[in-house]
């Protein structure tokens, strides 16, 4: 049996400490489909759910647009997001206007919780709706930030005379 003091030693070397902001960065993502469903909506699929945001860039005949963006992590029956999904399942719904080269749907307080003041808010979703777009959504024009932990890089060196503590570092 291990020694509790032992044992707190090594939890904290594999845990983050209370308060320890998590090595993240913002990672453009491209949509991996793109569809016109009807008229002005566009339907985006980004392959995977990401804990990111939405960032539109609109073409001229959009700029100054009023859109309704849709983000959502599962379909509904009907191919579209589902707005009621069941359990922690996250949707947003917004209007925004198109009115900057780069348009973002604003997230909440409730986004922004255990992310790091450098990411800021981000929402889990794979799906985008833009409701209100004229003509093709082209690419280049939508893409995600994701929130994603950068690799980890041993940033120190730790030494013992100990045997057991020595295995237990090693990679």
């Amino acid at each position: 049996m291990s020694h509790p003091s032992r044992l707190g030693f090594f939890l904290c070397l594999l845990l983050p400490c209370p308060g320890a902001e998590p090595d993240l960065t913002l990672r453009p993502v491209a949509p991996v489909a793109v569809r016109s469903a009807s008229g002005q909506l566009q339907c985006i699929d980004f392959g995977k759910a990401w804990f990111g945001r939405l960032v539109i860039h609109p073409d001229a005949p959009n700029k100054g647009r009023e859109v309704t963006v849709r983000l959502g992590e599962k379909l509904g029956s009907d191919g579209r997001i589902d707005l009621r999904p069941p359990g922690s399942v996250r949707t947003l719904v917004a209007q925004i206007k198109l009115d900057a080269d780069a348009c973002t749907p604003a997230l909440g307080a409730r986004d922004a919780r255990r992310m790091p003041a450098s990411i800021g808010p981000v929402l889990p979703f794979r799906y985008a709706e833009i409701d209100g777009w004229l003509g093709e959504l082209k690419p280049g024009q939508i893409e995600m930030l994701a929130a994603v932990a950068t690799p980890f890089e041993p940033r120190g060196r730790f030494s013992s005379a100990g045997a057991s503590a020595a295995r237990a570092t090693r990679t």
